[in-house]
């Protein structure tokens, strides 16, 4: 399956699941790319795996971190602009859940550079249709519903079973190495 790379040394591997619309268009973008498996991850979070929902009144683009399981949500449009907007959302979240900013902006930096390839677990495809599935639960998206990120930081405290129950909020503080900070997780009162 073709992809997208661009030069770096570190590199940011966004999955898609079969037939993924929301990776189609950086696909089409390169005729000569490496195999899923020849590329690695160098950011601390590592793939990011992302699917399209066709939700009214526009398109999301739900992308899940397939260590910590951790989810963020962005609109879909323009999808040149995709990488850019789950960058900030991931900063966003990795701020609202207690990671020191210096760590999120060497994240951030790491994730400048993303490949596009096939989605590497079907576990994490299991996890991300339970997320939508709590996505569907509340207005996300419309100008009177909670905001995008109140959405990731609700799906941060989803458990799953891949995740050995941990909460993925939990499992990416482990994973940034903060330790002693419980971190409260505040929704929206709009959520409930």
């Amino acid at each position: 399956m073709p992809r997208l790379m661009l030069a770096s040394a570190r590199v940011t591997t966004r999955r898609c699941g079969a037939g993924s619309r929301a990776c189609s268009a950086a696909r089409s973008c390169s005729s000569a790319a490496p195999s899923s498996a020849a590329i690695a991850p160098t950011t601390v979070l590592g793939d990011w795996t992302t699917n399209l929902l066709s939700l009214r009144p526009q398109p999301l683009v739900l992308a899940m971190n397939e260590r910590s399981l951790l989810c963020v949500v962005v609109p879909a449009s323009p999808g040149s602009e995709l990488g850019p907007r789950v960058r900030a959302a991931v900063a966003e979240l990795l701020l609202s859940i207690g990671v020191p900013m210096h760590r999120v902006t060497e994240e951030c930096v790491a994730m400048e550079s993303m490949a596009i390839g096939a989605t590497a677990s079907r576990a994490v495809l299991g996890c991300m249709n339970d997320a939508v599935v709590q996505l569907g639960a509340y207005p996300v998206g419309r100008k009177d519903g909670p905001s995008l990120g109140d959405a990731a930081l609700h799906l941060a405290g989803n458990i799953y079973s891949l995740g050995d129950y941990q909460k993925p909020w939990v499992r990416a503080l482990e994973l940034f190495g903060v330790e002693g900070r419980p971190v409260p997780i505040v929704r929206s009162a709009r959520l409930h």
